[in-house]
């Protein structure tokens, strides 16, 4: 996936900021932090390449060679199916609740969660998912006890708060655009995507934590 626009700079961020020698650090006292589900807390995509493979006969392959949209990717194109095709797969594995007993994807996730929330930030589950899959997605939450104070779903611009965590680079180059911090959660799918400014690339739920000192 290459990058669509350069990163945009630091100085435009709507919160206070600082570079130290050790690292970005982030100033503010009270932040509002939009967490995406998919791919940054649940690994969907496992659960998707074997749907496809149990309800199509395909493999889609590895996940670091597969395009932003999975429609492009040759496995799928050159079986003719549609974007409603794929849909249907995600919205199978977001509304099956028995492939939502997975741990999540980071084991630090609900320990630096937790510290954030003790700071005084605000934290919000974030998801573009259809709001007819939110049983599955809160049993998952609450399972894996991930601190927030809020499931938002159906959301698929995703700003309005001061930092996103998001493993898709549109959706960080939009919050980018709009004065917010996009942090794209690194995944082998996005590694071909530019980051150097805002967006900018956070391998863990540790490195998030960093960003406020803890």
């Amino acid at each position: 996936m290459s990058a669509r626009k350069p990163p945009s700079s630091l100085g435009d961020l709507a919160i206070s900021i600082e570079q130290r020698e050790d690292g970005l650090r982030i100033l503010e006292d009270e932040v509002s932090i939009a967490v995406d589900f998919d791919g940054v807390l649940f690994e969907q995509s496992r659960h998707v390449r074997d749907l496809f493979q149990e309800v199509h006969g395909i493999d889609p392959g590895p996940v670091d060679e597969w395009p932003c949209e999975l429609t492009e990717h040759p496995p799928i194109k050159d079986e003719g199916l549609t974007k409603e095709d794929t849909w249907e797969v995600f919205h199978a594995v977001h509304n099956d609740i028995e492939r939502h007993r997975d741990d999540p994807l980071d084991p630090d996730t609900t320990t630096v969660l937790a510290e954030l929330r003790a700071a005084g930030h605000e934290v919000e589950i974030v998801t573009a998912r259809d709001p007819v899959s939110r049983e599955p997605t809160r049993f998952f939450l609450e399972r894996n006890e991930i601190p927030h104070d809020r499931l938002v779903m159906g959301d698929n611009a995703k700003t309005g708060w001061d930092v996103l965590v998001d493993d898709l680079p549109p959706h960080v180059e939009r919050v980018a655009a709009d004065g917010s911090l996009g942090l794209l959660h690194d995944q082998p799918y996005n590694r071909a995507y530019e980051t150097d400014g805002n967006p900018r690339r956070v391998a863990s739920f540790e490195e998030l934590g960093a960003l406020f000192g803890h």
